[in-house]
């Protein structure tokens, strides 16, 4: 509440980004201080779901609260789910 949510969200996303191409980075280069570098800083930067989930549930009316909770957790599982797999398919 300090900074705002909107700020430490857009941050978070941001910081995501750039591990990735850390990561991606490090994977080309075949390097893997740099590949393990992406890696903590995504961990680090992997606090933007609780922080949805927190400002769902202050925009959710009562009766909308349990509904709106399901869709952030379905999108997660269908991710997780698909994600993989679709990655499988590309490579």
């Amino acid at each position: 509440d300090l900074w705002g949510r909107k700020k430490v969200i857009l941050f978070s996303v941001g910081g995501l980004f750039i591990s990735f191409l850390i990561m991606s980075l490090g994977i080309s280069l075949r390097h893997i201080f740099l590949f393990l570098a992406g890696r903590l800083l995504s961990g680090l930067m992997a606090g933007s779901q609780p922080l949805s989930q927190a400002a769902i549930a202050d925009i959710s009316t009562p009766e909308d609260k349990p509904r709106n909770m399901n869709l952030i957790t379905l999108t997660n599982c269908v991710g997780l789910v698909f994600g993989p797999i679709i990655a499988g398919v590309f490579t």
